[in-house]
């Protein structure tokens, strides 16, 4: 394990890696830990919006989103007559990328190494203590359990927080359930490289391209997966 760090983040997503490249930009020690070993293989979010993508290119960070990121000026709205008008944005990226959140990943934590921050993948937080100096913050990890003292923790691991569970924080959102089908496919018979959508009273079919050929597929049928109450 190395040594303590100032910052610990747990949880090493989008919000956590972009997080510890900030940080350790500045000269502050930071360690990444997070209980997946890898990238997730689940078809997650697959954009960034262009004030996203603003922030990040005035760290110096936005290089290899926009290398690995198909350029999408018009992301439709459910039909192809409704879509963001980007290009009336004052910004010189009046786009939003078209790129899976794996890359996405990938970028960030490239930045974050890079800075100098250190990452510890397959390492889970089961508990922590603090005081008025700093935390004591458990880990588990392929070496077995172990404690690290740091200054700060944060909390970047999601919506079932671990850490905001240690502490006794609630989340404050609510649950909208609906469901949809996702995935990241090779289609025998791609309608074109533009991104598509088509609503109908049924449901919803959106088909985003990626920059390697595959195609981000999301489709809504209330007929076979009828909505639920909202609860909050």
């Amino acid at each position: 394990m190395p040594p303590s760090p100032q910052v610990l983040i747990v949880g090493a997503g989008p919000a956590g890696l972009a997080l510890a490249a900030e940080l350790a930009g500045f000269g502050v020690s930071c360690q990444v830990v997070d209980k997946r070993t890898g990238r997730s293989r689940l078809s997650r979010a697959c954009t960034a919006a262009p004030r996203t993508l603003e922030l990040l290119d005035m760290r110096g960070r936005v290089g290899d989103l926009l290398a690995w990121g198909r350029e999408c000026p018009h992301p439709p709205l459910g039909n192809e007559d409704g879509y963001p008008a980007y290009g009336l944005l004052d910004t010189n990226m009046p786009f939003s990328p078209s790129i899976p959140r794996t890359r996405t990943e990938d970028a960030l934590q490239a930045s974050a190494e890079k800075a100098g921050a250190v990452l510890l993948p397959g390492t889970e937080m089961t508990g922590l203590s603090q005081d008025d100096d700093g935390v004591d913050v458990e880990l588990t990890g392929s070496e077995g359990p172990t404690t690290v003292r740091a200054q700060y923790v944060v909390g970047c691991d999601g919506v079932n927080s671990t850490v905001r569970d240690a502490i006794g924080v609630r989340f404050g959102g609510w649950n909208h359930d609906q469901s949809l089908m996702m995935a990241d496919v090779r289609l025998s018979s791609p309608p074109g490289s533009a991104e598509c959508a088509r609503i109908t009273r049924r449901g919803m079919a959106a088909l985003f391209p990626f920059r390697d050929g595959t195609y981000r597929v999301i489709v809504l049928d209330r007929e076979k997966f009828p909505s639920l109450p909202t609860s909050r």
